[in-house]
């Protein structure tokens, strides 16, 4: 039986993500122990809130490092959410000046940093997600597909080729990341009906 572990830090969006999980036939772990992680076949780290608050809650707990060696050294199949995606980054500036877990180069900066022009923030409701040839894995057949956003700040990485799918939002935003074994997402699949569940499928079933 495959072990999806939830990792629990006290400040994600859980019973959400475990009720797409239980939909699809698996009992997650919720986890909050180093310990228990490093027994995890696959990894989701959801997430809403604060970047730094987050970041601090995973640093107290030891989480950082475990998921560090779980992912980054063992190679077990990691889905970030929302949050979840932005605190792989090398720095955040949400609330203060945070350093990431630093898997993905690039700054987690407010949306409004990125666009020449007013814009709404938070960026919330459905949007279309464009993702790229080497994540079509998780897509559903056409070219675009709709997930649900609500965030205010979003990722600058350098690196494109880690760029796994867009969204437009006056100008392109990122949308999503795929490096080795680690995908992530800015929007919330568990929070997209029929095609987020598919997406969460496919990541059950992905073998990076």
């Amino acid at each position: 039986m495959t072990r999806v572990a939830v990792v629990d830090y006290g400040a994600g969006n859980l019973r959400s993500v475990e009720n797409v999980l239980s939909f699809l036939g698996v009992t997650a772990m919720r986890v909050s122990d180093p310990e228990v992680l490093h027994k995890a076949d696959r990894i989701i780290l959801p997430g809403v809130g604060g970047a730094s608050s987050a970041m601090k809650a995973l640093r107290e707990r030891c989480l950082d490092d475990a998921l560090r060696d779980v992912v980054r050294v063992r190679g077990r199949p990691f889905l970030g959410i929302c949050l979840g995606m932005q605190l792989i980054a090398d720095r955040l500036v949400e609330f203060g000046d945070t350093k990431g877990l630093g898997w993905i180069p690039g700054n987690v900066v407010s949306i409004k940093d990125l666009v020449n022009q007013e814009i709404i923030v938070p960026h919330m409701g459905w949007n279309e997600v464009a993702f790229s040839e080497s994540a079509k894995v998780f897509q559903q057949g056409s070219k675009t597909q709709p997930f649900y956003f609500c965030h205010s700040y979003a990722l600058d990485t350098p690196d494109r080729d880690c760029i796994a799918g867009v969204v437009h939002y006056s100008v392109d935003l990122v949308a999503a990341v795929m490096k080795d074994t680690v995908f992530a997402v800015q929007f919330h699949p568990e929070k997209s009906l029929r095609g987020g569940i598919e997406l969460i499928r496919k990541f059950l079933a992905w073998q990076p």
